[in-house]
């Protein structure tokens, strides 16, 4: 009768440790997955939890050294434009073979003015009219008045040199779309760069589009209400300008043509 209750009590005690190692398994799987999905979510490094054992004599838990960390590849999130950047390559190597003369041009006005767009709201398009007409695309383009021997003009046109124009006074109007004012010529340097100029340029649209004279007006009127002051200031809102803004929608409808031509 001893001899049954000892192989009863063995084998109640042998059943017992073997559902804990099967509990304690379960758990460490749980808490892995756990870390796994949490770790890659945030894309950090994954480290694989100790393996616990139990031992089945004293009934101990044993955790052996951390095994080295598994690096996780975490690819970048494209921007929500990126499948408008090849149709607006397309498009511009269409529209201005002249001055856009490569796909690597394209492709960074495409995602500049893409980029632009998605930060103020104006249309990509609008913008790449602008560009065309301010500066046929060129980063390098600087408007300045140069005064020499006591002659002063406007000048325009490709400038890459660091030092600034002989007798350039300190007003510039800078890179592809041709913002600036009284700045400096350091200022006027870093809008050679495509993403800056576009950016600023959207930027100084929009803070005309919803100025006191142009904020009421709806769609295309606010727009071109926007434009003159762009290029004119307060006196070419009050003179209801067409000269820029006809430039610019001419510009505008021929890249839309353009577009809907590869379509």
């Amino acid at each position: 009768m001893h001899h049954e209750q000892d192989a009863l009590a063995k084998y109640v005690d042998r059943h017992h440790h073997i559902k804990t190692e099967i509990h304690i398994g379960l758990y460490v799987a749980f808490i892995f997955v756990a870390v796994c999905t949490e770790s890659i979510t945030k894309g950090t490094m994954v480290t694989l939890p100790p393996v616990v054992t139990v031992s089945s004599d004293a009934g101990q838990f044993v955790a052996p050294t951390t095994p080295a960390p598994v690096p996780v590849e975490v690819v970048p999130e494209a921007p929500l434009w990126a499948y408008r950047v090849p149709g607006l390559v397309a498009t511009l190597r269409t529209y201005a073979p002249r001055y856009i003369m490569t796909d690597e041009q394209a492709k960074a006005h495409a995602e500049a003015a893409l980029a632009a767009e998605q930060a103020t709201g104006i249309d990509a398009r609008l913008l790449l009219a602008i560009v065309w007409v301010e500066s046929r695309y060129d980063p390098y383009s600087v408007s300045r008045m140069e005064c020499i021997n006591g002659t002063c003009r406007r000048r325009t046109g490709h400038w890459d040199k660091d030092a600034k124009p002989p007798g350039a006074r300190p007003t510039y109007y800078c890179g592809v779309t041709q913002v600036g004012g009284p700045i400096s010529w350091d200022k006027c340097k870093e809008l050679r760069g495509i993403d800056e100029a576009y950016l600023t340029g959207a930027i100084h649209l929009d803070s005309w589009m919803f100025s006191k004279p142009c904020r009421n007006l709806k769609g295309t009127e606010r727009e071109n209400c926007g434009l003159r002051g762009y290029n004119g200031g307060w006196a070419s809102i009050r003179n209801k300008s067409k000269t820029y803004v006809g430039m610019v929608r001419r510009a505008h409808s021929g890249i839309q043509q353009a577009e809907s031509q590869l379509q």
